[in-house]
């Protein structure tokens, strides 16, 4: 009777899910075969490629044999220093043990290999280089990256990963340093801080550049700062919140025109009885005279003027641009110069002397409540205010408008 013996060699098979699923191939060996290797008189049975995470003492844990028998075998002096991809060989009496406890042993590895390998014990577990985990579907590098609080590049580098958003299903990943198992967690995604704006106070020649936003559409605190100090009221240094709202319309101008100063000519003005618009949206900070250096007056209105919820208010004489942040749209023209009282027209005709308020202007400042906050380098409001006026910055060249 010829006797055999009959070795089990787990082999991976991938799907179209980029998992891994186990099975296994029964290899029927004569006797005279399995002795073939040469110097060891137990001979080669299998071979094992490392993988990312593994120690030697895992891999002899799993097929049933002692670390320094697999040392000997593959000539290792170190046990600490094996690297991802080695292949190592496995002794044959390490995966022939079929009777007694040792071949007991040997089965149960081999049983508990082909478990983990089918998915069903394929947990993240704590490895002497770190924490060996598998990817889950619908999770990212960023998402393991940030849950185990070790940056992306790390965790490339220790997986020999070329790209972070190639990651598969099922892929087997090392996280390098981790000493306990996480909760992988979604984590969320931020868009990058608004691009930096550059404002100029023109009554004071104050220069400030900031980032408005950060990544999730929120005023930054510091900017908030700036902000109401490029918009103060000059001669009394009086402060105001300026409008979220406003700011982002601003911050659409800065993107339209990178690079570009935003020039500030009139920002947050306190309530005054005698100003022609009572309700001025210069008084809450909603409101902003300004204009883009290097740009005309006549491009910068056109371009106001697609935004949705804004007043929109044009000086041919002047200049500046209103711009006001309101729950409507408002578009007017006012022919006065600076400090001059207001004298609204239609778009392209100046209203004949002595009348200031052209019927049409005034129905759209009555309809869409569109305030004026003119007047030119004044008060802005027609009121004329010296104390407001404001000369144009030392070195900025006017543009026409």
């Amino acid at each position: 009777m010829l006797r055999t013996r009959c070795r089990l060699a787990l082999t991976r098979f991938p799907t179209e899910f980029g998992l891994g699923i186990a099975g296994a191939a029964l290899l029927w060996t004569p006797p005279a075969r399995a002795q073939r290797g040469g110097g060891d008189a137990a001979g080669s049975a299998s071979t094992h490629e490392v993988a990312s995470g593994e120690t030697l003492t895992e891999i002899a844990r799993q097929y049933g044999v002692e670390v320094d028998e697999l040392q000997r075998v593959n000539d290792i002096d170190d046990p600490d220093r094996i690297r991802v991809g080695q292949e190592l060989r496995i002794p044959a009496d390490g995966g022939e043990r079929s009777s007694g406890s040792g071949g007991e042993r040997s089965s149960g590895r081999a049983a508990e290999r082909s478990s983990e390998d089918a998915g069903d014990e394929r947990e993240a577990r704590v490895t002497r280089a770190g924490v060996v985990l598998y990817v889950a579907e619908g999770q990212t590098l960023s998402d393991i990256a940030a849950s185990y609080d070790v940056s992306v590049s790390r965790v490339l580098r220790a997986n020999d990963l070329e790209d972070a958003n190639a990651l598969r299903v099922g892929q087997r990943l090392l996280i390098p340093g981790a000493t306990e198992v996480a909760t992988v967690r979604r984590v969320r995604r931020e868009d990058p801080d608004s691009n930096p704006v550059t404002f100029v106070r023109v009554a004071t020649d104050e220069e400030v550049t900031v980032r408005l936003f950060d990544g999730r559409g929120r005023l930054r605190s510091q900017a908030r700062e700036s902000i109401e100090r490029i918009f103060r009221q000059p001669s009394t240094g009086r402060t105001h919140r300026i409008s979220t709202d406003l700011l982002k319309l601003l911050q659409k101008v800065a993107d339209h025109w990178p690079g570009r100063r935003i020039l500030v000519y009139s920002g947050y003005r306190p309530y005054r009885r005698d100003q022609a618009t009572p309700k001025s949206k210069h008084n809450s900070g909603h409101a902003v005279d300004f204009r883009v250096e290097g740009v005309s007056n006549g491009e910068l209105r056109d371009y106001c003027r697609t935004f949705s919820r804004a007043g929109v208010g044009y000086y041919p004489n002047s200049h500046f641009v209103h711009l006001d942040a309101r729950d409507d749209r408002g578009y007017w023209v006012d022919y006065s110069g600076p400090g001059e009282a207001p004298r609204y027209g239609r778009e392209g005709r100046e209203p004949a002397e002595g009348d200031g308020s052209d019927p049409e202007a005034a129905a759209d400042r009555d309809t869409e409540g569109a305030g004026r906050s003119g007047g030119g380098e004044a008060d802005g409001d027609g009121s004329g205010g010296a104390e407001d006026a404001e000369p144009v910055v030392t070195g900025v060249e006017t543009v026409a408008p």
